[in-house]
């Protein structure tokens, strides 16, 4: 899975704009087997901040995230 940058929690960070994006992973994780099912639009991102961390992501952590035009109440996301 690609590492493709960072997600801000806490003090934002500058979001790359749509020419500066690069789908270019700045490294790879392996996924363990137990987390299959639907990889489509899956990557991961870096956590820069501590804002998060009563949800047990805490700065330095990787996130796995899949693109959605929906969530369900109780999910937690990240929206740009």
């Amino acid at each position: 899975m690609p590492v493709l940058g960072t997600i801000a929690a806490g003090q934002p960070i500058p979001v790359p704009s749509a020419d500066t994006w690069t789908a270019t992973p700045e490294e790879t994780i392996e996924l363990p087997g137990y987390l299959g099912g639907d990889l489509t639009n899956i990557y991961a991102l870096k956590v820069k901040g501590t804002s998060m961390i009563d949800a047990l992501i805490d700065n330095g952590d990787i996130v796995i995230m899949q693109s959605a035009n929906t969530v369900a109440d109780g999910e937690t996301v990240a929206i740009g």
